[in-house]
């Protein structure tokens, strides 16, 4: 991989990868081989990443590249990134899908560098919505946060699940919101932060309420769920702690570190360096579990924040790492770009950023303030995770169980039927197996958190 950050550029000009061009794994002198190549201009300041609608690129090229000989080689940028065509305007029907209504509301309290945000999501109308002798009037919403790199697209694919047979008797009877977790500096977790805006504040005061405005919602906390997977799970266990006045339930997956003392497999707040331990080892990143206790690394840290580094040398490359400074870290006062936690060229981690992190590690917020958050995660936090997690995440589930064991007090007391919250792992389970076996789980519990809390459900007509 290779990137350097370019301006004022000329059609016809070429761009030299010369002095400033960041390299991974090894410079372009030590390739020796034939490889299939491909160019990309990041121009797009609206989407995460190199893959944004409208920026250029060029065709995978096959090339043969000498440690012996000087090696010329010129790549065209010579097409556009497709964007998926949407519907213009606030709301967009489709009328092949009724069922389904896009939503592109401008946001007042959010903007983009210096544009204006905008809240973008899937509306799913369940069976039975639009008949007007259907017992249900106002229905339960569940707000699903995709994971990283997912979008509110995903609400296609969901609308034909919703709408199956199976999906119709399977899943709890409420309106679908897919949301869209995805910014410039990549999934902003709907968390309020320096670099991406107040997302979770304008997610709670500006979407929700358009959206019970518009469509018969349960305007009660009891009446709306919020559930995702991975990035998505995270930011569906800190919406439901930060905004417990807007979230009455939360059904989360293999979130993102919870506790930051596992932060996969780095402690922040014990290591100097998130590329190797104190014995000088690698800190992996990415695992394939094999059998028992045999894994196949497949990453490392050191891997994963220099591939990032490449792509954008100033840290806005929208990737994982880059991420979650953009959710977390305060302002670099040299780049005005949200300060790195890791240093990409030693692995060093910065003490100030992790002292900014801490903010946001949900553990360390329970254990702080037991007497708030102890009650939110007994009574409306249901969180599984695989105990062989590919990024290592159970880890941090882990620490989290274990503080909730030894904290006083027992589970969410009374009727077995309002489905009390847990934090449990699931045996021998992957980063995938636990999404699919979160929802075997999930999608019952959801139906009887909506029964036992009685979302208004009209008396049936007399005949």
């Amino acid at each position: 991989m290779a990137g350097i950050d370019v301006r004022d550029i000329v059609a016809g000009v070429p761009i030299e990868l010369g002095e400033g061009t960041a390299w991974y794994p090894y410079p372009m002198s030590d390739f020796d081989g034939t490889f299939s190549v491909q160019a990309v201009l990041d121009r797009d300041s609206t989407v995460r990443g190199h893959m944004g609608p409208g920026n250029l690129m060029g065709r995978p090229t096959t090339i043969t590249l000498s440690r012996t000989a000087e090696d010329d080689i010129t790549l065209d940028l010579d097409a556009l990134v497709p964007q998926e065509t949407m519907p213009e305007g606030q709301i967009g029907e489709d009328p092949d899908r009724p069922q389904l209504v896009w939503v592109n509301l401008p946001s007042t309290l959010v903007s983009n560098r210096g544009a204006p945000a905008v809240h973008r999501a899937g509306v799913i109308l369940p069976p039975g919505y639009h008949d007007t002798k259907h017992p249900r009037r106002v229905w339960p919403t569940i707000y699903l946060i995709p994971g990283f790199g997912g979008r509110h697209l995903g609400a296609a694919s969901l609308m034909k699940v919703v709408h199956s047979e199976i999906g119709e008797a399977a899943l709890p009877p409420a309106v679908w919101v897919v949301l869209d977790p995805d910014g410039p500096l990549g999934h902003h977790g709907f968390v309020d932060s320096i670099a991406n805006g107040p997302r979770g504040t304008a997610l709670a005061t500006e979407l929700v309420p358009w959206l019970e405005e518009r469509f018969r919602l349960d305007a009660r906390p009891q009446g709306r769920l919020v559930t995702g997977h991975s990035s998505g799970g995270w930011s569906s266990l800190w919406l439901a702690l930060t905004y417990p006045e807007t979230f009455g339930a939360c059904f989360s997956s293999a979130p993102d570190p919870i506790d930051f003392a596992a932060f996969q497999t780095v402690d922040l707040y014990a290591d100097a360096n998130a590329f190797v331990d104190a014995a000088g080892a690698e800190f992996p990143s990415f695992r394939e579990p094999m059998r028992d206790a045999f894994d196949r690394v497949c990453m490392n840290n050191r891997d994963e924040i220099m591939m990032e580094w490449v792509l954008s040398p100033a840290g806005l490359s929208g990737e994982q790492w880059d991420a979650w400074c953009a959710m977390w870290s305060p302002t670099d006062s040299i780049t005005g770009h949200p300060r790195r936690l890791v240093d990409a060229t030693t692995g060093a981690i910065d003490p100030v950023v992790v002292e900014a992190w801490s903010t946001y590690d949900l553990a360390r917020r329970l254990r702080r303030d037991p007497e708030a958050m102890l009650p939110l995660w007994r009574e409306r936090v249901h969180l599984v995770c695989g105990d062989r997690d590919n990024f290592y995440l159970e880890r941090a589930v882990d620490r989290v169980r274990a503080t909730l064991a030894k904290l006083p007090g027992e589970g969410a007391a009374g009727d077995p039927a309002t489905v009390p919250g847990y934090v449990e792992l699931l045996q021998r389970a992957d980063h995938g197996a636990a999404s699919a076996l979160s929802s075997l789980r999930f999608y019952p519990e959801m139906r009887r958190w909506i029964d036992s809390h009685g979302v208004p459900v009209a008396a049936p007509e007399k005949p």
